[in-house]
C-alpha cells in the first residue's frame, strides 16, 4: 500500500462530529467508525478509486493518514480533492492541520 499523505489535527475532534461531516462532505466513500484497544477510537473511510483515510483519536494530536491501493506516482486529481477535503474538515472543527 502506498502512503499518500500523512497529518496530524489537534485538538482532537469528537468521533461522532468528525464521523457526520466526514460522510456529508467526503460521500464517496464508506465511512464506519470504532474503538481499538490498542489506539482508540478511530474512523476508517473506504473509497471505490482505492483511497483509504484512517484517522485514529486515541491520541492527542490525532493521527490521518490517506493510502492508495492501486496509485503509484504522483496523486490523480481525485486523490488531491480528497486530500484538500479532508483538511478543510479538520479545520472547520477548529484543528490545527499540520505534517506529521
Amino acid at each position: 500500500m502506498n502512503t499518500l499523505l500523512e497529518f496530524i489535527v489537534t485538538p482532537v475532534p469528537e468521533q461522532e462530529i468528525l464521523f457526520s461531516a466526514l460522510k456529508t462532505s467526503i460521500p464517496e466513500a464508506d465511512w464506519r467508525m470504532g474503538d481499538s484497544d490498542a489506539q482508540g477510537a478511530y474512523i476508517k473511510g473506504y473509497c471505490q478509486n482505492g483511497i483509504d483515510i484512517s484517522i485514529w483519536l486515541g491520541e492527542n494530536p490525532a493521527d490521518i493518514t490517506v493510502n492508495a491501493r492501486r496509485f503509484e506516482g504522483d496523486p490523480t486529481e481525485e486523490v488531491r480533492s480528497i486530500i484538500s477535503k479532508l483538511g478543510t474538515v479538520s479545520k472547520s472543527l477548529g484543528c490545527v492541520v499540520s505534517n506529521s
